[in-house]
């Protein structure tokens, strides 16, 4: 996905909203101190809590949705590449993914030990 526009884009966009709305919280919170008037304080608090509710929302529902729909079809090329890779390694050393799992498995069971 690209940054420049699209969902990359708004979120990017968003995320400095939600850095200028907490300046409003740190202003309004000096205000706060030296007026004791809390509403202004209460008030960006308040925005801050929905926009970065609204965000993750959008994070959640929409974006990594999207994202794991276009991973998906990679990952399975990916895992294939990656064992392959394993595989020749271990064969160069003449081990089995076997003998590495043993290992952890021992140091697992040892450290229930302690």
């Amino acid at each position: 996905m690209a940054r420049e526009s699209g969902p990359i884009a708004r979120m990017l966009f968003e995320h400095e909203l939600a850095i200028k709305l907490a300046e409003k919280i740190e202003s309004s919170m000096i205000e706060y101190i030296q007026k004791d008037d809390p509403n202004k304080l209460m008030e960006n608090i308040q925005n801050y809590i929905n926009h970065v509710s609204s965000h993750l929302m959008k994070e959640n529902l929409r974006l990594f949705v999207m994202a794991d729909t276009l991973l998906s079809a990679q990952s399975h090329n990916i895992n294939n590449a990656l064992e392959k890779i394993e595989n020749d390694k271990l064969e160069k050393i003449g081990k089995q993914r076997k003998h590495y799992e043993g290992l952890a498995n021992n140091m697992e069971s040892k450290l229930k030990n302690l």
